[in-house]
């Protein structure tokens, strides 16, 4: 299981920049852990995605995504989308 957790949202030329730990914490590595973002938007939301490319078991990486609109919403999501086994 690998859960996901913003850290810091910087504003950035051209929009935003969130900062992100993906936590496996069960015992299995993971690879080509894909992570996606979604900001709500008037036009509809807003989605970023990233791929870690390992997380051993009971560990973590940090990364980030870039988005136009202020992920600085309640209805912000971030979640593991999928991934390998290495």
């Amino acid at each position: 299981m690998i859960t996901v957790t913003a850290i810091e949202t910087t504003q950035v030329t051209g929009g935003y920049r969130v900062i992100f730990e993906a936590r496996n914490v069960g015992g299995a590595a993971a690879a080509q852990v894909r992570i996606e973002g979604a900001v709500p938007g008037s036009d509809g939301p807003e989605f970023s995605s990233v791929i870690l490319d390992y997380i051993p078991g009971h560990s973590a990486r940090k990364g980030g995504l870039f988005f136009t609109l202020n992920p600085q919403s309640e209805k912000f999501t971030l979640r593991a989308a999928g991934f390998a086994k290495p």
